[in-house]
């Protein structure tokens, strides 16, 4: 239905990344548990939504929580946010991680 609902599989988390430019991708290394959407600059309301500015990154939980927000220079925490809920499932369901 084009929303962010409608895309995510709610069994995997959702990196939505908001492009700082056209060439911006998925970030390497994330694994087969993490989903990433690519939100080019056209998607305003999306971005006014999480009041994203570009280059920001929001992590989407399967339970459809944010559990991590940050920009492209925060990468190195991500991996570490993931690193350690997916080492211990139940953290998947902690607030913010």
């Amino acid at each position: 239905d084009g929303r962010l609902h409608g895309l995510r599989d709610g069994t995997r988390f959702t990196l939505i990344l908001f492009q700082e430019t056209e060439q911006d991708g998925a970030p390497d290394g994330l694994g087969d548990r993490v989903q990433v959407l690519i939100v080019g600059r056209a998607c305003g309301e999306l971005r006014r939504i999480y009041g994203a500015g570009r280059g920001a990154l929001v992590l989407v939980r399967p339970d459809g929580h944010i559990g991590f927000r940050g920009g492209a220079r925060d990468l190195p925490a991500l991996r570490r946010y993931l690193a350690r809920v997916l080492a211990d499932p139940a953290k998947v369901q902690a607030a913010g991680g």
